[in-house]
């Protein structure tokens, strides 16, 4: 299925991302919120790159795994720490997931910037 891509579209998804996580951060605290912004950034990457747009080049796996390090280290911090060795481990997790998103759109991007090249 493919989304139509209108100038709505782009503000209409943060702003529905926006109330999400926000939701799930007051309904449920840091874990609901946190998953909640999973959800929304796998649907904005998930729309962003859609049916017939250009795919990611070899070495962007090797860029994405930027976003791995600070991850596992987040991971490891709110196994096994509590308190504010806790609260950092969120953080960096929400760092790496930021980090993973941006290298995607960056990845995008660069391969449009290829096919209009190639035209």
């Amino acid at each position: 299925m493919s989304v139509q891509r209108t100038p709505w579209l782009a503000p209409a998804v943060v702003v529905a991302a926006v109330v999400l996580i926000t939701a799930g951060f007051v309904i449920g605290g840091p874990v609901l919120g946190f998953l909640a912004a999973v959800v929304a950034a796998v649907t904005i990457v998930t729309i962003a790159i859609g049916p017939g747009r250009p795919t990611l080049a070899a070495g962007a796996t090797r860029r994405l795994l930027l976003a791995v390090l600070p991850a596992i280290a987040g991971l490891a911090l709110i196994l096994a720490g509590s308190g504010t060795a806790e609260i950092i481990g969120w953080g960096l997790l929400g760092v790496a997931l930021t980090i993973a998103v941006s290298l995607v759109f960056l990845e995008i991007g660069y391969g449009e910037d290829r096919e209009r090249a190639r035209r």
